[in-house]
């Protein structure tokens, strides 16, 4: 038989929301050290297998012979505060077991961290109807609305310098929370 080397990788992201599934609006974790746990001590040791993740919180450990491995995030290098919200085994442990066969490319060996602190998006939306600026009969809620919360780094109230931090769509009558 001819063994074929196999990789085990995927992304580390920022789970902003905290539901521990990847949302399109949420960014990679770039410099996080994400390496193969060859002693299986919990801990990075020079001479392990690993790879930083890239701008879009990619990483891929390749080379790699049929075997059993611990892909695991190394988290002295995650920001300070960051809890894990996913990974691939379901045990949020920073670590994901892999039975690697010959020539196999695992591809899902993902992780998610929730960033430090809590924000909430809520109110109503409402249709004016009599554009009064007043809120109240006869105004209507509006359900169906998606509503975005962006960061705003330049303190400016623009959003197209800012990242999406969350969405949602308000329910039937009218709210996001």
């Amino acid at each position: 038989l001819d063994a074929q080397p196999g990789s085990i990788g995927d992304r580390v992201w920022k789970d902003i929301d905290g539901d521990g599934a990847q949302d399109a609006f949420e960014p990679g974790m770039e410099g996080v050290r994400v390496y193969l746990d060859l002693n299986r001590n919990g801990q990075y040791d020079a001479g392990e297998t690993a790879a930083l993740t890239d701008a879009q919180g990619g990483y891929l450990l390749d080379g790699l012979l049929a075997g059993v491995y611990t892909a695991r995030v190394d988290v002295a290098t995650l920001p300070a505060g960051w809890a894990q919200t996913y990974d691939w085994n379901g045990e949020l442990d920073h670590a994901a077991g892999v039975a690697l066969t010959s020539g196999t490319a695992v591809t899902q060996a993902d992780f998610g961290y929730r960033v430090p602190g809590t924000f909430a998006i809520s109110g109503q939306v409402r249709d004016d109807y009599d554009a009064d600026g007043d809120l109240a009969d006869p105004d209507q809620p509006v359900g169906g609305v998606l509503v975005t919360l962006y960061s705003d780094p330049n303190g400016d109230g623009d959003p197209a310098d800012g990242a999406a931090l969350a969405r949602l769509r308000t329910d039937a009558p009218g709210n996001s929370a």
